[in-house]
């Protein structure tokens, strides 16, 4: 992806005023996006990710699970709703 969608995403999560952004994939590529919005979290591993994301979660909580094919991110959702009873 070119470098500006990635700002892009920045500042959308910027302006959303998001609570918690926990981001996996290519570092290099996410590395725009990071630098713009140093609030979020990089993860190098799923499985981290999901058992981080996991004590955030309340009652009403939206979560966002988005990635590129390649990032299998289904592997989150899984263990997240596995996690708090959702099977």
């Amino acid at each position: 992806f070119p470098v500006t969608i990635h700002e892009e995403l920045a500042n959308w999560m910027a302006a959303a005023k998001l609570d918690h952004v926990l981001m996996f994939g290519k570092k290099e590529l996410l590395a725009p996006t990071l630098q713009a919005y140093p609030a979020a979290i990089f993860y190098e591993d799923k499985t981290i990710l999901a058992q981080s994301l996991i004590p955030l979660l309340a009652k009403n909580t939206m979560v966002v699970i988005k990635g590129s094919r390649s990032n299998a991110m289904e592997v989150v959702v899984k263990s997240v709703t596995e996690a708090i009873g959702l099977k």
